[in-house]
């Protein structure tokens, strides 16, 4: 809530009300000169879902990272017995115990793992001290599904909830060119089709027409594209609409009809077309300025489709 500035020194008292895809996990109070949004901006990135795995042979924890959000999931000890000094007969059958233990720990980990990491995950990262996570990949715990979307270990000094923290922290680099090579590749294919005359749109006026048309089938946006829908109306029911590209103002107008100033009301351009995508079922990538195509995109305007029908 609070005042933006108008035309001719004018302010407008503005109220948004925004239900956020997921809990917000702070609590700020502040009187500013500026809107603190911070919390809500990171909300609107896209969300990728992968699966954590911390393990030793005493203690295991699985969770999911949701955005920047850590859920853990199950935390699980084992019941493996320490060494001990003993020599001869006794130590290696000891030894056999030790191994036996830690088998039947792995394969409980296993097959929670499984049942917690199945579906909806764009990948999983293991972690834990030494050599022991690669002793658990290499057996047979893991269901073939869950073994193929691992994408790779680091090493944690720990393997319970900071141990997941510590997964994410080391994954960071990994999961970022991760992210930049599926932008490189929707980005290359929908150029490609461009090239090709597929079924595809860039530029704003095109898109939002394909997209008031229910014809978009995927939505490219463009993190670098600012803007604003700006729609204008008279007490008398005139309206009408345009687009102000970048950090222009919109200029002051009159109804044709009867003269009158004309209220405006503006909206980002993103959030404007991310409101007519939710409504016509479209499915939405945000891309970022940080590669090659990213830059591509943005060149051309920022705005891309691919179309469901000609």
């Amino acid at each position: 809530v609070g005042h933006l500035p108008k035309p001719g020194g004018q302010s407008e008292m503005v109220s948004y009300a925004i239900e956020p895809p997921e809990p917000i996990g702070t609590y700020q109070y502040r009187c500013d000169s500026t809107f603190h949004l911070e919390p809500l901006e990171g909300m609107l990135a896209e969300k990728e879902n992968y699966g954590l795995l911390v393990i030793d042979r005493k203690e295991a924890t699985i969770g999911i990272l949701r955005g920047k959000r850590i859920e853990t999931t199950q935390s699980m000890s084992s019941r493996v017995p320490g060494k001990h000094g003993r020599g001869g007969q006794s130590q290696h059958r000891f030894e056999r115990l030790i191994e036996q233990a830690v088998h039947e720990f792995f394969k409980e980990v296993g097959e929670k793992a499984t049942n917690a990491l199945g579906e909806g995950l764009e990948g999983i990262l293991v972690g834990g001290p030494g050599g022991t996570k690669q002793s658990f990949l290499s057996g047979d715990y893991l269901g073939p599904d869950v073994r193929r979307a691992v994408i790779d270990t680091f090493d944690t000094s720990y393997t319970n909830e900071a141990g997941l923290r510590e997964l994410v922290d080391a994954s960071t680099e990994a999961l970022r060119e991760i992210g930049l090579m599926r932008e490189k590749r929707i980005v290359q294919q929908f150029l490609t089709a461009i090239a090709k005359g597929g079924l595809v749109a860039y530029g704003e006026n095109d898109v939002r027409g394909q997209l008031n048309r229910g014809a978009v089938q995927t939505l490219l946006l463009s993190y670098g594209l600012k803007g604003k829908r700006v729609r204008y109306r008279c007490t008398y029911g005139y309206k009408e609409e345009e687009t102000v590209i970048g950090e222009g103002q919109e200029e002051p107008k009159t109804c044709p009809l009867c003269n009158a100033p004309l209220t405006a009301e503006s909206k980002d351009l993103i959030e404007d077309l991310l409101a007519i995508a939710k409504e016509a079922g479209t499915h939405v990538e945000m891309i970022s300025v940080d590669t090659e195509e990213g830059e591509t995109l943005l060149a051309l305007g920022g705005i891309g489709a691919t179309l469901r029908f000609r």
